[in-house]
């Protein structure tokens, strides 16, 4: 992902074609995936069969990876001389 964003400094409207929708909409999918992945979490925890748990668990950490990967999106955005 960093090399990718690193590729982009320095391209016409590669700090400039963004507004505050943007960082709204990625505010808003950080939540969703963060929900998403206390709810697989809880869902796991239920679980009896350890199939079921690691798949539950799984998805959580998927959904985990999703929102870190949107909030290092969001900071680019707000400093892309960062890093």
């Amino acid at each position: 992902m960093r090399k990718v964003l690193d590729e982009m400094i320095g391209k016409s409207g590669s700090s400039e074609a963004h507004d505050d929708d943007d960082r709204k909409a990625l505010t808003k999918a950080i939540e969703f995936e963060a929900r998403g992945a206390k709810f697989y979490m809880k869902i796991a925890r239920l679980c009896v069969g350890r199939p079921e748990k690691s798949f539950f668990e799984f998805l959580s950490r998927i959904e985990r990876e999703h929102q870190l990967s949107l909030a290092d999106t969001l900071a680019y955005l707000n400093d892309p001389g960062a890093g």
